[in-house]
């Protein structure tokens, strides 16, 4: 089971978790098949991320590539992009994906180094 950006869901993949509302409503419960239906309701009530099950959530992905790296290698990464991005407003939820995004690609061009003895 995983924590996922809605974006990444597709039809087929089934709730490891139910999800509500930001009001406390149950919109749609545990082991529920999802089709492009329940993603319209997902989408309309702005939900961001949902537990799916058999995909690694984005904790895991975070916790293996610490295992990886060294955490200086990991804080000099993070120092770099939060001065690069410090003048936009936390709310600009494109820019601060757009954030992670970027840190996703410097962390992996890291281990792409590592992985090849160039770092």
């Amino acid at each position: 089971m995983g924590l996922i950006e809605l974006d990444k869901i597709e039809p087929g993949m089934v709730l490891a978790k139910p999800v509500y509302s930001h009001l406390g409503a149950l919109l749609l419960k545990e082991g529920k098949k999802l089709t492009e239906r329940e993603l319209l309701i997902l989408e309309s009530w702005k939900i961001k991320e949902i537990d799916v099950e058999g995909v690694e959530s984005s904790e895991s992905k975070d916790k293996a590539v610490s295992d990886q790296l060294e955490k200086e290698e990991l804080d000099k990464i993070e120092a770099e992009i939060e001065t690069k991005f410090s003048s936009i407003p936390k709310d600009n939820s494109l820019m601060m994906e757009i954030k992670k995004i970027v840190k996703a690609i410097k962390v992996e061009s890291l281990l792409e180094e590592k992985k090849h003895g160039n770092g």
